[in-house]
């Protein structure tokens, strides 16, 4: 079990996120304002799933009339989807190890690419 609260930093701000919601394969953590939530879910079967999800709210300048604010949000996931069997907990993480470095190299700029739509 993860410790409660969690807590994430958006652009150098540590946002506390205490458990809202607890379900039988998962959890749901949110922050007071309710504009940060972090949800980390499980499913097992043949395959196995286990997905981590932060999502942000915000109000900002519509784009057609900029002098109006309207809600924005969006999410980032990771899901690890993996056989019942085949592979141990260790491979798996360094899989994921793997992943993450490369998407942290140098300062984000693989990120960067990714969400300007490089291939």
């Amino acid at each position: 079990m993860f410790t409660d609260p969690q807590s994430v930093t958006i652009n150098a701000v540590a946002v506390p996120l205490p458990q809202v919601g607890q379900r039988e394969n998962g959890a749901t953590y949110r922050s007071a304002d309710g504009n940060v939530d972090f949800q980390i879910d499980h499913t097992y079967g043949r395959r196995e799933s286990h997905r981590v999800r932060l999502h942000h709210k915000k109000l900002s300048a519509d784009l057609m009339s900029p002098s109006l604010n309207r809600p924005f949000d969006e999410a980032v996931s990771i899901v690890v989807n993996r056989p019942d069997a085949g592979f141990t907990v260790t491979e798996t993480k360094q899989l994921v190890d793997a992943l993450l470095a490369w998407a942290s190299a140098s300062s984000g700029a693989n990120i960067t690419k990714l969400l300007g739509g490089e291939s």
